[in-house]
């Protein structure tokens, strides 16, 4: 199942009164950005989202491999915002400039099912943690200005504090993020490295299912089992596909980026 609180139209917010964006990279040096998710249906757990970004660049242009962090916390934090971090999970910036270009979402498994029913309190949040170096900028689509109007959007300002959008910019605004949940485990996939020269060995393991299949068997050390050994010679999409009983997303990917370097 999926949930999300946006519905309005698509757009990325400047920074007024300044540079920038306000769900992004700003003159205010804005350290994150999360939407609150306030799960009235109970779900337990949480596989992953979808989240849409409308800038993405890099200074090293196609070949960066910078990350951007996306973060899960409870709402056990000030005045029900963002408190205990619940996982991070890494993705190249690569990919995301290439999901803008193409005006998709972006799909980002976590590497293990969250339990949302040890939190006291089933509501979470999902955001994305800004780095500042000089050349790299991302920013996530928003819905215009009072098309939201539950103040689900939250920032955490450049001395580290929590707060409403509409506290701190006035805004009313939901961010194009959409969790996935459900009430079952589902199946996620880790890689123990996204970018590789051609050959270098990289660890995949899997979780959430009784039985694992992996596809394709390019530089697989096998097709079968929870954790196995990939050494691809170019840039692959890994799927695992999960059954057994009780699954409620049977299959994942891991894009294993494999940089263009002779090896002599």
């Amino acid at each position: 199942a999926t949930a999300t609180n946006f519905s309005g139209t698509e757009t990325v917010i400047r920074q007024p009164g300044g540079t920038g964006y306000v769900a992004g990279q700003n003159s205010r040096r804005t350290q994150a950005v999360a939407e609150l998710f306030s799960n009235p249906l109970g779900y337990t757990n949480l596989r992953g989202t979808f989240i849409k970004f409308g800038v993405a660049k890099a200074a090293k242009g196609a070949d960066t491999e910078s990350l951007v962090r996306v973060k899960v916390w409870n709402a056990r934090g000030f005045q029900g915002g963002p408190g205990s971090e619940l996982t991070t999970k890494e993705i190249p910036l690569r990919r995301i400039m290439d999901d803008v270009k193409n005006n998709r979402a972006t799909s980002i498994v976590f590497d293990q099912n969250i339990d949302l029913s040890r939190q006291n309190n089933l509501s979470f949040l999902i955001g994305v943690e800004f780095d500042y170096v000089a050349g790299d900028t991302v920013a996530l689509i928003t819905t215009q200005n009072g098309e939201s109007l539950n103040a689900t959007s939250w920032e955490r300002n450049s001395s580290g504090n929590w707060d409403r959008y509409i506290v701190r910019t006035g805004l009313n605004v939901a961010h194009a993020i959409t969790a996935q949940v459900g009430m079952k485990p589902s199946v996620q996939v880790q890689a123990s490295a996204q970018f590789i020269n051609p050959g270098e060995a990289v660890t995949l393991q899997a979780r959430g299912a009784g039985i694992i299949n992996w596809s394709p068997g390019e530089g697989l050390s096998s097709n079968l089992g929870p954790q196995v050994t990939a050494r691809p010679t170019r840039t692959l999409t890994y799927l695992v596909k999960g059954s057994g009983t009780d699954v409620c997303i049977d299959s994942a990917s891991v894009i294993i980026y494999v940089r263009n370097v002779q090896i002599l």
